[in-house]
């Protein structure tokens, strides 16, 4: 099965800790995505690796419902979680990185794909995968600059 993955970045001007508070934080995702989103938790046990929440995702104008579960949570420098939909199963992987003026913040997305999901993939990847992603860092970067 294809495993195909992306890699964006970008620099916030905020410590590693506080970002990584942010953003480990899932239920906080719907305020700096890159199209609409919504994540709520399945129950009120404490963020940490097998957390789980279910998200609701609007791109455009398809709706796609996750189920994710926190894989990695380690402050504040990695935070992961793995999930899937209709389209196939995928994990993102968030690095902070100390720098100067704040923190590099590295997300890379991994997929699980069948090959007809595979193809859909290829085509969505340039169109509408990357600019979702970037947008979203975009967003993110926002909220502390």
């Amino acid at each position: 099965m294809p495993s195909p993955s992306f890699t964006v970045s970008t620099e916030i001007r905020a410590g590693p800790s506080v970002v990584f508070a942010y953003v480990s934080d899932l239920a906080k995702h719907g305020e700096w995505a890159g199209n609409e989103l919504r994540v709520e938790p399945i129950d009120n046990s404490p963020i940490g690796v097998g957390k789980k929440y279910r998200s609701y995702a609007n791109v455009r104008g398809r709706e796609f419902h996750a189920d994710l579960m926190v894989t990695e949570f380690s402050p504040p420098t990695g935070f992961a979680f793995a999930g899937s939909d209709e389209t196939g199963k995928f994990s993102h992987r968030f690095a902070f990185e100390k720098i100067e003026n704040g923190t590099r913040v590295t997300r890379t997305v991994r997929f699980d794909l069948s090959l007809g999901q595979y193809i859909f993939y290829l085509f969505a990847l340039n169109r509408v995968r990357l600019p979702v992603a970037r947008a979203a860092l975009e967003n993110l970067q926002a909220r502390f600059n």
